[in-house]
């Protein structure tokens, strides 16, 4: 989102499963209004795994977990398929690109 005074642009990485379900996250509202006065949305998986619990589920589950955000987001009419913002403080950075790289461009 551009602030005039300052000219600056945002980006926030977006977990479906957290909008809304407490004052320290925005509702969809919220996210939608930003993306309309120009902030960048990104998605950042569909629960909010850390790095170590990425290694704990399957390919399969990742790209449930993709496929799932990627759907949520496109009902609230938000496109986020070119960008996944997730842990990749476990060096496990191949897997998960690989993965990603079936639903996100």
């Amino acid at each position: 989102m551009s602030n005039n005074r300052l000219n600056i642009t945002i980006s926030s990485a977006v977990t479906p499963t957290r909008v809304g379900t407490s004052n320290r996250w925005m509702n969809w509202d919220d996210v939608v209004y930003c993306r309309n006065n120009g902030a960048e949305i990104l998605c950042h998986m569909y629960n909010h795994y850390t790095g170590t619990e990425v290694l704990t589920i399957s390919n399969e589950q990742l790209l449930s977990e993709f496929e799932l955000a990627i759907d949520i987001f496109k009902e609230k009419g938000i496109d986020v398929s070119n960008v996944l913002v997730y842990s990749s403080s476990t060096g496990n950075n191949v897997r998960v690109q690989t993965v990603a790289a079936q639903v996100f461009s």
